[in-house]
């Protein structure tokens, strides 16, 4: 039973989340800058969907990775194909169509796990069940193999057909994807990856730019806990509901953010001084009060000299983006408090 109620909370949250999709579709800006943009986004969802499920790649790894941008084949280990699937995936979005039947979800699930699952392409035969990490106790056993066609067909249908408002059935879908369990592995990752599917070809575009998955991976914890929540109470997914409309919505949020930041940076700054701005920013947000050592930035961008990251943070620094604290070896940097 696919049921919630879209009550004044929902609907408060789902037009909040098209006013940004709007704002991000129509934000004018160059295309490079908006590229640019699309790739952290990339990058990130590309962690973060990979590191709820166990991939061991660190966020640093990950951005090398896609840099280099090697083409996969039987050298690539299978957790760096993984994030180059996905990368390949977002890449082509909007070529991608979304899945009608349960061929096409079989489908999609044998190309996606490419080089990563040994069992891809295949429905499950024996049962399986979602437990929690904690404590490895099982807290759902999913849908037996023998219901998975009919059930899954049964949601795709819904998904295009039911008049519900596209937002509240990506994320309803979503959730009975998790608890059909559809497949013996990649389940929660090819759910996500549906979800975006969906609602960038209902016209939200602006996903492409919202860390959805690096958001919800940061808060993993609750959303195991509210997956399960939409299980209880006769299956109401209200709470479900509410709380990924939510964790869109932050996502849409940074993604403006990031948008409003390069806009302001200095004109004058090259590729790579903006990306360091970028990625000073990034590390602000999550420790405002933390400052930054040369070899810190040369850790995040090693592929420049450190000599010339010294003169970018020069430059940022006459520009008013970065302040700098202490000399030699004990120089530091942070944003600034007026910083764009």
């Amino acid at each position: 039973p696919l049921h919630y109620v879209q009550n004044d909370r929902v609907i408060g949250l789902i037009r909040d989340i098209e006013r940004a999709d709007a704002d991000l579709r129509h934000y004018e800006t160059d295309p490079e800058t908006r590229y640019r943009i699309f790739r952290e986004a990339l990058a990130q969802n590309a962690y973060g969907t990979a590191s709820i499920e166990g991939n061991p790649l660190t966020l640093e790894e990950v951005e090398s990775l896609l840099v280099k941008a090697p083409t996969p084949d039987n050298t690539i280990e299978p957790d760096e194909r993984e994030i180059l699937n996905f990368a390949r995936f977002m890449e082509e979005i909007d070529r991608r169509p979304v899945p009608r039947t349960v061929d096409d979800i079989v489908t999609m699930h044998e190309q996606h796990f490419q080089g990563v699952l040994e069992k891809r392409g295949r429905l499950k035969e024996r049962p399986n069940f979602i437990g929690r990490r904690a404590d490895h106790k099982v807290v759902y056993v999913p849908s037996r193999p023998e219901e998975v066609p009919p059930e899954l067909q049964a949601a795709l249908d819904w998904l295009h057909e039911a008049p519900e408002h596209p937002l509240v059935k990506a994320t309803v879908f979503f959730h009975e994807f998790q608890s059909i369990h559809p497949f013996p592995d990649g389940n929660g990752r090819l759910g996500r990856l549906l979800f975006m599917l969906y609602l960038y070809h209902e016209g939200y575009t602006g996903i492409r730019y919202a860390p959805i998955d690096y958001t919800v991976n940061r808060d993993r914890d609750d959303y195991w806990h509210m997956l399960d929540e939409g299980r209880r109470h006769d299956w109401d997914r209200t709470p479900w509901v509410q709380y990924n409309l939510t964790l869109l919505g932050e996502a849409y949020r940074t993604a403006l953010d990031r948008f409003l930041f390069q806009r302001r940076l200095p004109a004058t700054l090259n590729e790579r001084q903006r990306r360091i701005a970028e990625w000073f920013a990034t590390m602000n947000r999550g420790a405002p009060e933390r400052r930054m050592k040369l070899a810190d930035v040369h850790a995040a961008f090693p592929y420049a000299a450190r000599r010339t990251l010294t003169k970018d943070l020069r430059v940022l620094v006459d520009a008013g983006v970065l302040e700098k604290e202490g000399e030699l070896k004990g120089t530091r940097y942070r944003m600034t408090r007026t910083s764009p």
